[in-house]
């Protein structure tokens, strides 16, 4: 912005001094020389503007956390060949945490939130535990019982039915809950897969009847007699 002349002491000095200032210049020009380099008004009055200062801001960056807990899960495996209700832990829980970090410019005292944020998750470990789900003494024994009436209702008595307890007992200890863990074998007569017991009832999974009647239909269609496939679990190890 042009610097306004007023009616001064000063301004008349600045006046003449341009006057002079004009005469010189027309003095040079009529004598053919270079014409000298001239500092003008608004020069002048620029340098004279003092500089405007500040004190420089102390800007200083900080963070706030706060930290929460992630609970662990407990998950259960049945285990078919652990006592009924029993429970082991597998692997042992451990909580996890969640850290909330939101970053703060504190500017000459004053806190300014920056709006960002980040969280660091450390997950939690859950804890496995077996519950055991191999049937009482008393249900096996009744599995047995079952297993042997319906095998004398197909003829099977005497050796037969030896045959077919010694190969069951091997295959399940007559459980009808048994779970190979080396294949999806299942059950009394440890049908693979278990789901092939459905043809004699939906409840295959848990009805030791629909079992046996499975097993012993499979039997005698594969090897005849319990005795056969006896021997062929022997020679085998699988029937």
């Amino acid at each position: 912005m042009r610097p306004t002349t007023h009616v001064s002491a000063a301004a008349s000095w600045t006046l003449t001094g341009l006057a002079l200032a004009a005469l010189g210049v027309a003095a040079v020009a009529s004598s053919g020389h270079a014409l000298p380099a001239i500092i003008t008004t608004q020069q002048v009055a620029d340098d004279q503007i003092p500089p405007i200062t500040a004190p420089p801001a102390t800007v200083e960056f900080s963070s706030t956390s706060e930290v929460t807990a992630l609970d662990f899960a407990r998950i259960e495996q049945s285990d078919p060949n652990a006592p009924h209700g029993s429970e082991t832990v597998l692997s042992e829980g451990r909580d996890g945490t969640a850290t909330s970090v939101t970053l703060v410019a504190n500017v000459d005292g004053r806190s300014f939130g920056l709006g960002y944020s980040i969280t660091i998750e450390t997950p939690a470990d859950d804890e496995v535990v077996a519950i055991g789900t191999s049937p009482l003494a008393s249900d096996r024994a009744g599995n047995r019982a079952s297993g042997q009436d319906l095998a004398a209702k197909q003829g099977w008595t005497g050796s037969e039915w030896n045959c077919l307890n010694l190969l069951w007992n091997r295959e399940s200890g007559w459980s009808h809950t048994a779970d190979n863990p080396n294949s999806s074998a299942y059950g009394i007569p440890q049908a693979l897969p278990g789901s092939k017991m459905s043809v004699m009832g939906a409840d295959w999974a848990t009805n030791p009847a629909t079992q046996i009647r499975w097993g012993l239909a499979y039997v005698a269609g594969r090897y005849g007699t319990p005795c056969a496939a006896w021997g062929h679990s022997q020679d085998i190890g699988w029937y």
